[in-house]
C-alpha cells in the first residue's frame, strides 16, 4: 500500500530535506525514515525494515516547510 501525508518542520538544525549521498549530516528525510521504521516495524533491530520516503519537493539547509507531501510504500496495512 502507498501512504501519503503532509509534514511540517523547522529546518534550522538540518542539512536540507533530502538524504545526501556520502554525508552523515542530519536531514529531514533521514529522521523521518528512522521514525517511520520504528513506528511501523518495531523498536528492535531484528524487526526493523527500511522505509524509503519520497518527498514532493526539497528544501535547502535551514529552510522550514509547511504542508510538504511525503509518501512511502508498506507491504502490510498500518
Amino acid at each position: 500500500m502507498r501512504y501519503a501525508f503532509q509534514v511540517q518542520y523547522i529546518g534550522k538544525n538540518y542539512a536540507g530535506s533530502q538524504l545526501q549521498a556520502g554525508s552523515d549530516l542530519p536531514t529531514i528525510q533521514g529522521e523521518l525514515e528512522k521514525a517511520l521504521s520504528t513506528l511501523i516495524c518495531g523498536e528492535t533491530a531484528k524487526d526493523k525494515r527500511p522505509i524509503k520516503t519520497i518527498f514532493s519537493g526539497r528544501t535547502d539547509r535551514g529552510v522550514n516547510s509547511v504542508g510538504q507531501v511525503v509518501h512511502f510504500e508498506c507491504d502490510e496495512p498500518i
